[in-house]
């Protein structure tokens, strides 16, 4: 499409100022200073058209269809077999379970953006000490006492053992200084797009980033939206991905996801989910991925 060609028109481009230096190069002896000039400033503009060169082919490696992407470098909805956990499900999961390749944000969503704009602050605040860095979603964010930004009571003793583990300046005998960035309820998408709007920076330059999204992926979301472990971990390599672009040869761990269940046999959907005949309240185990 339009990336192709313009790369076409810039790989022409450079075919010519490769010729220009040759030509200068061959008369810098007899124009003296004035050709190691030209010479010097078409080496530059050579290396500028190849940067855009670069940057139009990065962008070809996203198709968009209806508004969304639908393909990131290897990455492609159209791979994934299952978008429904069970796959004899009625529902139509693709419709309700987040694109994993979209980076979408909450604005709008309670505090979801104080929560964001305070990551940002706390990732600058830290730039200079933070040992490991924690990307993730409620169980993160509850680390520090909060939901959507906000403190809450009942997770304040979260706060006094991270502190413990995580803070030296609280603790002298911490191995580790910590920061945790998540907000509740966020999914892959919602982490993807944070990261690449303002909450890892690059003066922010940790031993260990430790990610642990996916489970609101999985879970979460309404009615009928149990998507499939497939949809799942496409969305969590599509952040781990994005991290090794922001931060090439940094240490990503991703944790494995926790285990949890709406149900008090840790089953994970109820049958009168696919079928209206049941009977209310009976449900039946479906593998899931904390289990595969």
């Amino acid at each position: 499409g339009s990336g192709a060609g313009s790369a076409t028109s810039l790989s022409s481009s450079s075919r010519k100022l490769r010729q220009l230096v040759r030509h200068h190069v061959g008369s810098v002896s007899g124009d003296g200073g004035v050709g190691a000039y030209r010479c010097g400033l078409i080496l530059i503009l050579i290396s500028s058209l190849m940067l855009i060169r670069w940057w139009v082919m990065s962008a070809s490696d996203t198709e968009m269809e209806g508004g969304e992407v639908h393909r990131w470098k290897k990455m492609c909805l159209k791979d994934i077999k299952h978008w429904c956990l069970d796959p004899h499900s009625h529902f139509d999961c693709q419709a309700q379970c987040a694109n994993p390749l979209d980076p979408k944000h909450r604005i709008g969503h309670k505090t979801w953006e104080l929560a964001h704009d305070g990551n940002i602050r706390d990732a600058y605040d830290k730039k200079s000490t933070a040992d490991v860095v924690f990307l993730g979603d409620s169980i993160t964010e509850g680390w520090r006492g909060m939901s959507f930004g906000l403190p809450v009571v009942h997770k304040q003793p979260n706060v006094r053992v991270f502190n413990r583990l995580f803070q030296k300046e609280i603790n002298d005998k911490a191995d580790f200084e910590g920061l945790a960035l998540g907000i509740a309820g966020d999914k892959s998408p919602h982490l993807l797009w944070r990261i690449q709007n303002g909450e890892v920076p690059k003066e922010l330059q940790p031993s260990v980033w430790w990610i642990t999204i996916g489970t609101n992926d999985f879970l979460k979301g309404g009615e009928g939206q149990h998507c499939s472990p497939e949809v799942v971990l496409m969305g969590i390599q599509r952040v781990v991905e994005e991290m090794r672009i922001l931060k090439p040869g940094s240490k990503i761990v991703v944790n494995s996801l926790l285990p949890r269940s709406e149900f008090p046999d840790g089953s994970l959907v109820a049958d009168d989910e696919n079928n209206n005949n049941s009977k209310k309240g009976k449900h039946h185990a479906v593998p899931s991925i904390y289990t595969a």
